[in-house]
């Protein structure tokens, strides 16, 4: 059976291009086709970062738990929650989950958030980003209104 692709629609597009220009480098645009299915509405579980006309606020909110939830991916990750995207989900994508954490995508992905955290913060080290206790982390979304 062939892996369903992310195919965009004319609201996706506009947030993708606006994604694409909040930067770093566009990579958040990636969090769309691979982040898009299941946190694209408004809810708060899944947190909806991606729901809206203007979904920049949101996902700078939830970056921390964004790239905590990404790097779980990494071997030497010991978070005891699923990685994010879920394997199940990212062979949708057309990626296979063994790929998927050695991907330029992925790859992009990570650096992305980590560079939003640190330009938030004043790090000079993105890969310093990201390693707080996750249950210590502030909540992604404060309400479905934001």
């Amino acid at each position: 059976m062939e892996a369903l692709q992310w195919q965009p629609t004319a609201s996706t597009e506009s947030r993708q291009t606006r994604l694409a220009a909040t930067g770093p480098g566009g990579g958040l645009a990636l969090l769309e086709p691979y982040c898009g299915h299941c946190h694209g509405d408004a809810t708060l579980n899944p947190p909806g970062f991606l729901a809206g006309a203007a979904p920049e606020k949101r996902i700078l909110q939830c970056a921390p738990r964004i790239l905590s939830r990404l790097k779980a991916w990494q071997h030497e990750s010991n978070l005891p929650l699923s990685p994010m995207p879920p394997p199940a989900s990212i062979e949708y994508s057309g990626v296979s989950a063994d790929e998927w954490p050695s991907s330029d995508h992925y790859r992009t992905l990570v650096a992305s958030v980590g560079q939003l955290l640190a330009d938030r913060s004043g790090q000079q080290n993105p890969e310093d980003s990201g390693h707080t206790d996750y249950d210590r982390l502030p909540p992604c979304l404060a309400s479905a209104n934001e």
